[in-house]
């Protein structure tokens, strides 16, 4: 009776569905191995022992870890097929042969890591080993509501095998909106877009009834004249953050990232060079040579393949292109940034493609007041902060009784105002002198 109150108590506050995770556990520098949080993934999945709720697992050793001939053992961190194994089990990509193994097969293992030694993006695959396995969400608490600072956020938890715990977590700005204050040639006040328009409509015209929310706070650019000199985005350019504990790993939300990836020594970071007179033709040029190499995987005519960005972490990190799986689903949005007015200095985003990898779409109609429905989906790709671990999420969520955070700090900035009589542009509203 006891156990039943208690999960009576437990807030359902989304309904989540089509909803999946993956994981990369970096073998060597994620706290999870390191204090046998989850020791099922140590485990072949044969193993009559293993946990009969645990997800399958791929093994992924293309570090260059190997056998140490001078010790006469494997590399310390190895986790590849031993000797006797012959590279062959189903769940292992990669690795290396002892010197005594007449049976292991050095060029198929060397071909199976490939991928991941060619990868140019998503270069964190070689930094070591991985454990990779994906399950379904089938969250056990579900938490959506309005914060002070009146910002959506919800947080889905799960159960891992073993009695450890999975929850994600994302926020969003409803209201999300960069504008300034300006003075017009009468010297009058009035607030502008950013840029001459709403981002969220930009972002959104290629959704299809759904409003993208972009999770880009972290984001910078680099000073194409200085790289060491980095640009953060402002607080008022943030539409949202993402948070996740994986056991007892944590990740944020990958952000945004700029530039328009050429490896031109000369012009690494942007697309137009002449910003007093740039060639925006030669600059859709580019846009599209940029978008070819994040999308589409090409083979030579000697059959070589070289992965698209998206595909060295769909496809290769998860084993299709050895395993035959079904892949993550995961794929980056990019956005091409025309809509912006070219300005005569570097700062800014106009000239800058972004590569998404994270955001939440939010289906038109939705009611972001007490009591009100919200419906919409998510892509996550997180980062830990510790390790070389990545987890991503995939799914849909519908939330029909929306609920306020009445626990929480108020929002300071229009008390502050109010206190000193200090209205946002002398009290313009956007449009309106």
């Amino acid at each position: 009776m006891v156990i039943s109150l208690l999960l009576g108590c437990v807030p359902q506050d989304a309904v989540i569905s089509n909803a999946t995770w993956t994981s990369w556990i970096a073998a060597n520098s994620s706290g999870i191995i390191d204090e046998n949080r989850l020791p099922f993934i140590k485990l072949d999945p044969s193993d009559e022992e293993r946990d009969p709720d645990a997800p399958s697992v791929n093994i992924l050793e293309c570090s260059g870890r190997s056998w140490n001939v001078p010790r006469g053992s494997w590399d310390d961190g190895y986790i590849g097929p031993l000797a006797g194994e012959n590279g062959a089990e189903d769940n292992i990509i990669g690795g290396a042969c002892a010197p005594d193994d007449e049976a292991c097969d050095e060029a198929l293992l060397t071909a199976e890591c490939d991928a991941i030694t060619n990868a140019v993006y998503n270069t964190w695959l070689q930094a070591d080993g991985y454990y990779v396995f994906s399950d379904t969400v089938e969250p056990w608490r579900t938490e959506a509501l309005m914060n002070g600072e009146n910002d959506f956020q919800l947080t889905v938890h799960t159960a891992l095998p073993d009695g450890e715990n999975f929850r994600f977590h994302f926020t969003i700005a409803p209201d999300f909106q960069p504008t300034r204050c300006v003075s017009d040639l009468e010297g009058n006040d009035k607030v502008e877009f950013v840029d001459g328009s709403d981002w969220l409509t930009r972002w959104s015209e290629d959704e299809d009834g759904y409003t993208i929310y972009y999770l880009n706070a972290g984001s910078y650019q680099a000073n194409p004249s200085d790289t060491a000199d980095l640009w953060f985005l402002t607080t008022d350019w943030i539409s949202g953050f993402g948070y996740s504990k994986f056991a007892g790993e944590e990740f944020n939300s990958i952000p945004v990232s700029y530039g328009n990836y050429d490896n031109d020594p000369n012009d690494d970071f942007m697309f137009i060079d002449n910003r007093f007179s740039p060639d925006l033709e030669d600059y859709k040029d580019q846009y599209e040579t940029f978008s070819n190499r994040v999308f589409e995987t090409t083979t030579t005519e000697d059959g070589a393949t070289t992965y698209s960005w998206q595909d060295e972490l769909d496809l290769v990190s998860t084993g299709d292109h050895i395993l035959g799986g079904a892949g993550s689903g995961f794929t980056y949005k990019t956005e091409d940034n025309f809509w912006r007015p070219v300005n005569t200095t570097n700062a800014g985003l106009d000239g800058w493609s972004e590569l998404h990898s994270s955001w939440v779409r939010i289906k038109d109609g939705a009611d972001f007041t007490e009591g009100g429905t919200v419906e919409g989906d998510y892509q996550i790709l997180y980062t830990a902060l510790e390790s070389n671990s990545r987890l991503m999420v995939k799914g849909e969520f519908k939330v029909e009784d929306l609920r306020i955070d009445n626990y929480t700090y108020p929002e300071f900035e229009p008390i502050k105002r109010e206190e000193y009589d200090t209205e946002f542009c002398n009290g313009a509203t956007l449009g309106t002198p």
